[in-house]
């Protein structure tokens, strides 16, 4: 049986199951007399001590996006080289035959002469993905952040200019329960409680005010991020009052609306 407090805190997973399947394995196919660098080395035992989770601060999720992102790359486009055209096979696919058909005819490339496996495609794109991590985010893997890599941005409905919400660190990824894709993601997260007295709570990545300078434009865009929810009032009849009311605008009848 859950509670409500368990739901809410599903709700704010950021465990990424496949990754949780698919990185031990990558890691042990990596040929065992590579020479590292250093900043490789430092890389490595940051994924090998991460927890699967894309927590803000974690360094493993950002070595694992970008391996993962290089090593989708490997194995599909020689096959499906046109994107206007093809889709690459999806993430449950890549993962398969990594965890069940480590022979599999898609590793090897088929531009070139040599015969690749996977321990060949592993290691291409795990070094790729380093060179580019350095340039994006310095050469010391132990302070890449996961929120500094891939922050949530707060687009307006109408791609105004200057009405998105400002970026936030947060937890998240498209893998996970708390599915951020940095520009996509749960919006309206609510649990509900029912009984004889009916519970809510809820939040969404905006405010209260459509007014982009005011302070309550952005108001629960902290509280969405941290993936904490806010008790929601339920009104049982019109008649209801809320002990925290500021203000009631009442209409006379008869005016136009």
């Amino acid at each position: 049986k859950f509670s409500p407090e368990d739901l809410i805190e599903m709700q704010a997973d950021s465990l990424i199951i496949v990754a949780r399947d698919i990185v031990p394995v990558l890691l042990k196919s990596l040929p065992t007399e590579t020479k590292w660098s250093r900043l490789e080395d430092a890389a490595l035992e940051q994924i090998k001590k991460w927890d699967f989770r894309a927590e803000s601060d974690r360094a493993g999720a950002v070595i694992y996006e970008k391996w993962m992102a290089n090593l989708v790359e490997e194995i599909w486009n020689d096959n499906f080289p046109n994107p206007k055209h093809y889709y690459y096979p999806r993430t449950q696919q890549t993962a398969r035959i990594i965890l069940d058909e480590p022979n599999s005819k898609w590793f090897d490339r088929i531009e070139t002469d040599e015969v690749e496996t996977l321990s060949v495609l592993a290691l291409r794109s795990f070094k790729k993905a380093i060179i580019e991590l350095e340039d994006k985010l310095g050469d010391s893997p132990e302070s890449w952040e996961w929120g500094e890599y891939q922050p949530a941005t707060f687009q307006h409905f109408a791609r105004f200019p200057g009405l998105d919400g400002k970026e936030r660190r947060t937890r998240g990824h498209g893998h996970a329960v708390f599915a951020n894709r940095a520009v996509h993601g749960p919006v309206w997260k609510t649990v509900v409680a029912l009984g004889p007295q009916v519970k809510a709570w809820g939040v969404y990545p905006g405010g209260q005010s459509g007014n982009p300078i005011s302070r309550y434009y952005d108001t629960f865009l902290d509280t969405w991020a941290s993936g904490e929810l806010k008790a929601l009032e339920f009104l049982k009849d019109r008649d209801d009052k809320l002990a925290h009311e500021l203000r009631t605008i009442e209409f006379p009848a008869g005016v136009a609306q």
